[in-house]
């Protein structure tokens, strides 16, 4: 586990900028954890032979939701991804199955409500697009 603080500015388009910087980090670290959890698997130590990566999903929360649906966009070695309350900055079309888990009754924020609940629908249509291409 790392934990970070992640601070906002106050102004929207900086935050932004933040998050999406924020998210594209912690989506490379899940990929290179996946690409670690390989090598374990063939370097001599007590993993060799025992690492099926055919069967490991990324999960996250808020920007690690976020970043655990940008990373199984970028590596199809991931075999699912969850995530949760995590507003998905990258919506390229990807084909692994996918959960989006959202709490509560939104932020009070309507237009930022309604720009979270669209970009979730993105994320998850464009899971289904792949499927029927």
């Amino acid at each position: 586990m790392v934990r970070s603080a992640v601070t906002a500015s106050g102004d929207d388009a900086e935050d932004n900028r933040r998050a999406d910087a924020w998210t594209d980090v912690r989506a490379a670290d899940l990929r290179s954890a996946l690409d670690r959890l390989a090598v374990l698997d063939r370097a001599p130590g007590p993993l060799t032979g025992l690492v099926d990566l055919r069967f490991v999903a990324v999960a996250g929360q808020s920007l690690g939701g976020a970043a655990a649906a940008q990373a199984a966009q970028q590596d199809h070695r991931f075999a699912a991804v969850v995530d949760m309350d995590g507003f998905p900055r990258a919506l390229a079309p990807y084909p692994q199955p996918s959960l989006a888990l959202v709490a509560g009754n939104g932020t009070g924020d309507a237009a930022a409500d309604r720009a979270y609940a669209d970009a979730v629908a993105e994320l998850l249509a464009n899971r289904a697009r792949v499927g029927t291409a």
